[in-house]
């Protein structure tokens, strides 16, 4: 289980588990902590893989404690943050990105 900060109109009391669905394009990558930004879920995380297409856009699977996530982003955001396998991140996801239809029990 990885702790996440806040998620809005959720029901269940504070502590409880719960399974997120979170899209790749609602997360960002720090190299640094952010300080002074809204977004209140900022996830220390270490980079396992890096895919590019064909396309301008760049697929990073992040592993987060013992849970992954998935963020696109473009590939020229990738190079300029010089991001490789194995390098500590911060993933950074706006609550209001995670729909009330993808929050479950765990």
């Amino acid at each position: 289980m990885t702790a996440f900060g806040s998620v809005p109109r959720v029901g269940a009391p504070a502590g409880t588990e719960l399974r997120l669905r979170i899209l790749a394009q609602d997360v960002l990558i720090a190299r640094a902590p952010p300080e002074g930004i809204s977004a209140l879920n900022i996830l220390a995380a270490r980079i396992e893989e890096i895919r590019t297409g064909e396309g301008p856009g760049a697929m990073v699977r992040l592993s987060v404690g013992e849970e992954h996530l998935l963020a696109r982003i473009t590939r020229r955001s990738a190079h300029a943050l010089g991001l490789a396998p194995g390098m500590q991140v911060w993933a950074v996801v706006k609550s209001v990105a995670v729909a009330p239809v993808s929050i479950g029990e765990g």
